[in-house]
């Protein structure tokens, strides 16, 4: 079996849930055990800038791997399904265990990112559309 077709799951798994370094540094903190976190406390262990910092928080939680907790407005708890919390521990572990591999697969997820949305540009530039009516 080819380097390629073993990191096939993996790559999907980061195409649909990580977008960028940022993100996989904020699970790897929540992987360490901590159970709760705002934007200072991670920002304290995880050397972002403070905007992007609270920019990967946000993705997280938008992409339901991170909750924000109903008690305390800005702190974050990683998700509670199971099938989610095994996701992530798969990632943190590959990126752990190999951060070239993770690295050099999240760079090919950006690019085909580009690409998408480059042929998806292209292709509504050829969209017939109503002319605007004047009244």
């Amino acid at each position: 079996m080819s380097q390629e077709t073993d990191d096939g799951p993996l790559k999907r798994l980061l195409f649909d849930t990580v977008e960028g370094i940022e993100e996989l540094e904020i699970l790897a903190w929540f992987a360490k055990g901590n159970e709760r976190g705002d934007a200072e406390t991670i920002g304290r262990s995880v050397a972002l800038p403070p905007d992007a910092l609270r920019a990967a928080l946000e993705r997280l939680s938008t992409s339901a791997l991170l909750e924000q907790s109903p008690e305390k407005p800005g702190e974050f708890r990683p998700a509670a399904k199971p099938a989610t919390a095994r996701l992530v521990a798969l990632v943190v572990s590959e990126y752990r265990a190999n951060p070239a591999r993770v690295m050099k697969l999240m760079t090919e997820n950006a690019i085909e990112r580009v690409r998408t949305a480059a042929l998806h540009t292209f292709a509504e530039s050829f969209r017939i559309r109503k002319p605007r009516g004047n009244g």
